[in-house]
This record gives C-alpha cells, sequence and structure tokens, in this order.
C-alpha cells in the first residue's frame, strides 16, 4: 500500500488550491459579516466543477472518483464554509439520490443543471420531531392517481432559500416505521412548498438553514425515487457518501485552522529558543523573545515555573524530548 497520489489528482489539487487562496479566500471575511456568497464566487465555483465533482461526466459532472471528489472538498474546504455547502453539498446529499433513483426522465431534467450549479440541490429529511431518529419522520405522502400528495413540514435544511430541487422523504404508512418511507424529487417551485424561517447559526453565515413546509403539495408520480418503502435505505446510501465528504472537509479545516495558528504565533521548540539541561530535571533556560506576548515579569515567571512541573512529571527517560511550546518569533 502507498499513499501518493496520482499525477492528474496532484494536478486537480493544485488546481482547487490556487483557485481557493485566490479566488475564494478573499471573500471570507465579508461573508461572514454580510451573509452573501458573491455572484462571482459561485461563477468561479461553477467554472471549476465543484458543483459536480463526483458527478458522471454524461450529466455535466468532472466524473471524478470518492478519492478525487474528497480532495477537491479538502481543499475548498480552506475557504468560507458557505462554499461547501452551497457546492461540496450539492455533489451527494443533494444529486445522489436522483442520479442512483430517479426514472431517466427525471435524471435528465435535473443532474446537468445540478451538476453545473445552475439548479442547487438540498436533502429534506430533518423535522422538528425526528432528527436522528430519520425512521420517525411524520411527513405523510398519499397516493392521488398519478400523483402523491405531500404534508408536512421539515427544519433545518441547508440550502432550501437557494435550491431549485429538493429530495424529500415522507412517510406512506407511520405504522411501518423505515419501511414506510419513500423518497421523491420535488420542484422548488411546486404549489404548496414554501421556504419558512430561516435559522440563525451562531457562525458560518452564507450558508443558510431554514424551515420547509408542505401543505397539499402534488408531486408527479414519475418523480417517486426508487420504490414506495426504500426511502429510508435511499437516504442512508446519500448520508453515507456525503459523511466521506464530510470527513474530507473537516480534514481541509482542520489543516487550514492548524496552518494559521503556525504561521502566526508557534513553531517547534528548538536550540534557539531553549536549552534542555540534559536529564537532571533542572529547568530549562528560556529566551525572553520566545515567551508569549504581553506577559508581565511575574506571569512569564509563571509559565516557566509552569513549564518546569510539566516537565518534571514526565518520565526521566522522556525528559530530554523537546515538546511545542508557544514561541512569539517568526515561523521558520
Amino acid at each position: 500500500m502507498h499513499f501518493q497520489l496520482p499525477d492528474d489528482l496532484v494536478a486537480l489539487q493544485g488546481r482547487i488550491r490556487e483557485f481557493v487562496r485566490t479566488e475564494l479566500k478573499p471573500h471570507d471575511a465579508a461573508i461572514e459579516e454580510t451573509g452573501d456568497v458573491p455572484e462571482h464566487a459561485m461563477a468561479g465555483l461553477r467554472r471549476m466543477g465543484l458543483f459536480g465533482t463526483n458527478t458522471p461526466k454524461q450529466f455535466g459532472g468532472l466524473g471524478l472518483s470518492m478519492l478525487g471528489s474528497c480532495i477537491a472538498i479538502e481543499e475548498l474546504a480552506k475557504a468560507h464554509t458557505a462554499f461547501y455547502y452551497l457546492s461540496g453539498v450539492n455533489v451527494h446529499i443533494g444529486s445522489k439520490a436522483i442520479e442512483f433513483f430517479a426514472t431517466g426522465a427525471v435524471r435528465d431534467r435535473w443532474l446537468p443543471e445540478l451538476a453545473s450549479g445552475r439548479v442547487i440541490g438540498a436533502f429534506a429529511l430533518t423535522e422538528p420531531n425526528a432528527g436522528s431518529d430519520a425512521a420517525r419522520i411524520e411527513t405523510r405522502a398519499r397516493r392521488d392517481g398519478d400523483h402523491y400528495i405531500l404534508d408536512g413540514s421539515k427544519t433545518y435544511i441547508t440550502n432550501a432559500p437557494a435550491a431549485g430541487v429538493f429530495t424529500v422523504f415522507a412517510t406512506l404508512d407511520p405504522s411501518a416505521g423505515a419501511k414506510g418511507i419513500a423518497a421523491f424529487a420535488v420542484d422548488a417551485r411546486t404549489p404548496g412548498l414554501s421556504i419558512g424561517r430561516v435559522v440563525e447559526m451562531a457562525a458560518g453565515r452564507g450558508s443558510q438553514h431554514a424551515e420547509v413546509t408542505f401543505e397539499n403539495c402534488r408531486v408527479p408520480r414519475a418523480n417517486l425515487l426508487g420504490q414506495e418503502g426504500e426511502g429510508f435505505a435511499i437516504a442512508m446510501r446519500c448520508l453515507d457518501a456525503g459523511r466521506v465528504h464530510w470527513g474530507a472537509y473537516c480534514v481541509g479545516a482542520a489543516s487550514q485552522l492548524l496552518r494559521s495558528i503556525t504561521s502566526r504565533r508557534a513553531r517547534p521548540l528548538d536550540a534557539s529558543c531553549a536549552t534542555i539541561r540534559g536529564s537532571s530535571g533542572r529547568s530549562p533556560t528560556w529566551r525572553a523573545r520566545c515567551m508569549p506576548r504581553g506577559l508581565s515579569p511575574m506571569r512569564r515567571r509563571g509559565a516557566m515555573t509552569r513549564a518546569t512541573r510539566r516537565r518534571e512529571r514526565r518520565p526521566r527517560r522522556c525528559r530530554n524530548i523537546p515538546a511545542l511550546t508557544w514561541c512569539s518569533a517568526s515561523p521558520t
């Protein structure tokens, strides 16, 4: 086993990294302040194909493997989270149910739009009384000739205010639990579908999450995804793929945070910062410039004392091993 990326994915990684650095990150502060994602940034996401990284090429996507898609998401995570929610979420929970389970006509209608970013998808599963236990959803679906009629409400639906199509989960038979759930592709313009309260988030503005209500919402029978009773399995398949993406996002966001901290305040302890006096247990000699900024003389002495005590609690055989410490000197 080896962990070296193929040349084509290395090139992809470099292109997306440069795009994120030059075209997305400059907007981070403004997005967090205003909650608005600039249209030219959205145009850049479309140009780079980030709305359809894992969507087959025949539908206008990049056709990347899951590894390639995760590499793209890892780089995208180094900019504001709104970019990931708008485009990265679109790839899996926003479009995979349609890609895998829709009829040919529905797939041809929506997948090219989703992959290009002309339409944004949303995944309407969570409800006020059904979060982690998705088998308990209460939104009802009933057959009416060539249509299904949906009634109920969803909450915390990512991208709902911007979505053009929803993957909606509703139960045909509440007594059947998970086996009574069906999934539908629902055009956002369908009468009876309405966007309710936008949920205000503590951070990560620009990625909107809202309530969605269905009142006598008539959906053509052709928009059924899979078969009746398969909705729960469809939801889990989409979420499993989405969790892989989310893992890649977390890696990218964590690496960006670490890089930010390191560039400003920290670097490994080395001989220019301190001298460890062998294994005798005596305290290290600190240079003043390597102490955290803004400390009074008393707090400096306290910091040195705490560092010494931490070191002396280590087994004697480990005391010669330098540790990471905060340093105000510029990074190497």
